[in-house]
């Protein structure tokens, strides 16, 4: 057995106990060896989408971590610097994968959203006085991509983590997200006010038709690039998307109070405008999948809802929904 993970599995009553604890993601720990996890599908469209973005020596932020599966993928194919943050403290389990899979990454428990930029510019300020005094590389607040799969739908306000993720977003960098969404062509949300839901039950809050989503990541400067979906219930999908972040609104003819909007004195406060501006600019690459997005003539966006309505839903294979010692992607 690999002695870096044998801590928490080498003997047989505190392996027994590590693994019946809650797991989210299905990890491999060693040969043969998974962790339960409850393998949703979702997890397959946002490794779809990653596969997908060149990482060679980007910074990179995870929203929603759970047990480090998207930070690992991230290490593995190339980001130089991966910050994973969740609601939950999951370290004992965290450290556990790292050391299954030898790879590191920072890794910042209960922080809620209302706090992430707080938390983010924390470890700012310690590694620029730590590099202050010890040199080596010169540290960053701004990311080059930024992940957030499986979070909108369990907070209260969906729009502010948007805006918050959008604000440790470069420009040039890439955001991808990842939720149950409605599948209707409107802009509306839809409250999940009988606590029944799909997944959690009371955990889950709102859900988003795809037209809006495309319109709050058009309202926060970011340019939406591809999309890939899958069926999730009688009414429901789960739906990601992936976006650039821009210096500027791309704006539709009838979307007339979109630039108004930004009047609103929450705007600023919401849009940190201040917090990624020592990434540069320069793109980062992506390739969109052989069925090409459907584009809006003239304005140089995907359109998600048609992009959706013309892509085939993904079929997640085993693969796709665990995390096993071999994969990169």
């Amino acid at each position: 057995m690999d002695s870096r993970i044998s801590p928490w599995i080498s003997e047989p009553v505190r392996r027994k106990a590590f693994l019946e604890q809650y797991w989210y993601y299905a990890v491999e720990l060693a040969q043969g060896l998974m962790t339960p996890g409850q393998r949703f599908p979702n997890v397959a469209l946002t490794r779809d989408l990653l596969s997908r973005v060149d990482l060679a020596g980007t910074r990179c932020l995870d929203i929603g971590t759970m047990e480090g599966l998207v930070p690992v993928l991230l290490k593995r194919r190339g980001a130089d610097d991966v910050v994973a943050v969740d609601g939950l403290d999951f370290s004992d389990k965290i450290a556990c994968v790292k050391a299954a899979y030898g790879v590191d990454f920072a890794y910042l428990p209960n922080v809620m959203s209302g706090s992430m930029l707080r938390a983010l510019d924390e470890r700012f300020a310690g590694e620029t006085t730590r590099y202050r005094y010890a040199g080596g590389i010169r540290p960053q607040r701004s990311f080059d991509v930024v992940v957030c799969s499986g979070v909108l739908y369990h907070v209260f306000s969906p729009f502010h983590v948007l805006a918050t993720a959008r604000s440790a977003l470069r420009n040039g960098g890439l955001l991808i997200i990842e939720t149950a969404a409605l599948p209707l062509d409107a802009y509306m949300m839809q409250y999940n006010f009988a606590g029944t839901g799909y997944v959690l039950g009371p955990s889950d809050t709102w859900f988003p038709t795809v037209p809006l989503l495309d319109h709050f990541l058009r309202f926060l400067k970011l340019i939406p690039l591809d999309a890939c979906w899958l069926p999730a219930g009688d009414h429901l999908i789960r739906f990601a998307c992936i976006a650039r972040a821009a210096g500027h609104r791309p704006t539709l003819p009838q979307e007339t109070l979109m630039e108004q909007a930004t009047w609103n004195l929450e705007y600023d406060t919401l849009l940190r405008s201040d917090f990624a501006l020592d990434g540069g600019t320069a793109p980062v690459a992506y390739a969109t999948a052989d069925a090409k997005p459907v584009y809006r003539p003239g304005l140089g966006t995907c359109d998600l809802h048609a992009t959706m309505r013309a892509r085939k839903p993904l079929e997640p294979t085993t693969d796709m929904v665990e995390l096993h010692l071999d994969q990169t992607t």
